[in-house]
């Protein structure tokens, strides 16, 4: 079961912390090995046992564990994911982008996407839009009904300039898959207002406005 996996080595590492033992831990990150092992491949048991790897702290160490794992097993896609996770919370978007793209390589459809959301936000990190861009435009081809990345590709060719009009469509198409969102009511506004749509725009920020709210804002 890659629950109890995940649990125990996550209870031998904390452990071996405590304890000041090199050893546990050792053992712990074995046991982390094993798990993603077995959730190769599968994205959503990967993202938890990705989660709870980088949860246990000690960076720099982790590190170091995965470096050498991936010296002997540099396809090993699953390790450069819980770099990536790692060099993120470091705020080093550079290296993140690099892991990831290693990760991305020859991954089955369904985790090269699940993938390319996470570069996407690397991207947007690193400041690097153009490829944050085309990040979205292939998370699209796949899920063209991606609330989530419709906003964030019309909020960043506005940051741009340039596309307003491309800018106004995306944010339409997500503002009608739920209006409902204050986020993507204020990109939908602001698109608005780049074209020049000015009473429209107003009526979508003072629904905006009246959202947040609702919900206490």
């Amino acid at each position: 079961n890659i629950m109890l996996l995940v649990n125990k080595a996550e209870g031998q590492y904390l452990l071996g912390k405590q304890q000041k033992s090199t050893e546990l831990k050792r053992e712990a990150l074995k046991t982390f090995e094993q798990a993603l092992n077995v959730v190769s491949d599968k994205t959503e048991l990967s993202n938890l046992v990705l989660t709870r790897v980088g949860r246990v702290g000690d960076v720099d160490e982790l590190i170091a564990w995965g470096r050498s794992k991936l010296a002997q097993r540099p396809d090993w896609r699953e390790m450069h994911l819980v770099m990536s996770r790692l060099y993120r919370s470091q705020g080093n978007y550079e290296q993140e982008i690099a892991e990831l793209l290693q990760a991305r390589e020859g991954a089955p459809d369904r985790q090269a996407t699940a993938i390319d959301r996470m570069l996407s936000l690397a991207y947007q990190l690193a400041g690097r839009k153009d490829e944050a861009v085309a990040c979205y435009r292939r998370i699209l081809e796949k899920e063209p009904e991606n609330q989530g990345i419709l906003n964030n590709l019309a909020y960043t060719l506005l940051e741009q300039g340039g596309h307003q009009d491309e800018a106004v469509q995306l944010a339409e198409k997500a503002y009608e898959l739920d209006p409902s969102k204050a986020d993507v009511m204020d990109t939908y506004a602001l698109a608005l207002l780049a074209k020049g749509q000015y009473e429209r725009a107003e009526l979508i920020m003072r629904r905006a406005i009246q959202q947040l709210r609702q919900e206490g804002q």
